[in-house]
């Protein structure tokens, strides 16, 4: 069993040390990150992590991958073509022996929702692209921000993907894009899985730095 989460904002130097403590506080087996704000100049290391970068651009604010050490020495770097102005996705892929599957992660950054239709529609068109190449080696785990609202599930075929307890609001143009691509993939998304606390639509939760332990907030 494999202990995977994300971090947003994860290296910025305002950032470094809630990470740090993060990191220290959880056994985290892989962490993916999104807007890093690192550029190739800066060096970035953190104890008993081998980190996998994709760093920001003019407009775009850089991906990461921490592999504990633990697994370090199966994790390669896959490289992915770009399509016309496709949003971020940085690829890790953790190589078994011959017996065991490949596990392919990617950290990935979508455009927002005002961004043009042309480079939403190959953002996710390239990333579901990305998913069934991958898929053919073994399991796929996307992580990071997809600037997407997907809404509830409207029937049993969206409550697979989409679980019980999505957020009650309207799906934005990306939320469909992301739902054609679970649909398209099989996949499905961790949000709506499990009950909200009460008196929420949703769960969320927060690190707190100063006792080291993860709160829901409802």
């Amino acid at each position: 069993t494999l202990n995977i989460n994300g971090f947003s904002r994860g290296s910025g130097s305002s950032k470094r040390g809630e990470l740090e403590a993060y990191l220290n506080a959880n056994q985290f087996h892989i962490l993916t990150l999104c807007e890093t704000k690192l550029t190739p100049e800066r060096t970035v290391t953190f104890q008993n992590y081998r980190m996998f970068r994709h760093d920001q651009t003019a407009h775009r604010g850089g991906l990461a991958i921490l592999i504990h050490e633990s697994l370090a020495n199966t994790a390669i770097a896959i490289e992915v073509k770009k399509q016309g102005e496709a949003y971020d996705q940085l690829w890790v892929q953790l190589k078994g022996n011959r017996a065991d599957p490949a596990l392919s992660i990617c950290a990935v950054y979508m455009p927002q929702e005002t961004g043009s239709v042309c480079t939403n529609d190959q953002s996710f068109a390239l990333l579901t692209k990305n998913v069934l190449k991958f898929r053919k080696e073994g399991p796929v785990v996307l992580m990071g921000d997809f600037n997407a609202r997907v809404g509830v599930a409207t029937n049993d075929i969206e409550k697979m993907a989409l679980g019980e307890y999505g957020e009650p609001c309207p799906r934005s143009a990306n939320g469909a894009r992301l739902w054609k691509l679970l649909g398209d993939t099989k996949m499905c998304t961790l949000n709506g899985l499990f009950k909200p606390l009460s008196g929420d639509s949703h769960n969320w939760t927060r690190f707190d730095i100063k006792t080291g332990k993860v709160h829901c907030d409802g």
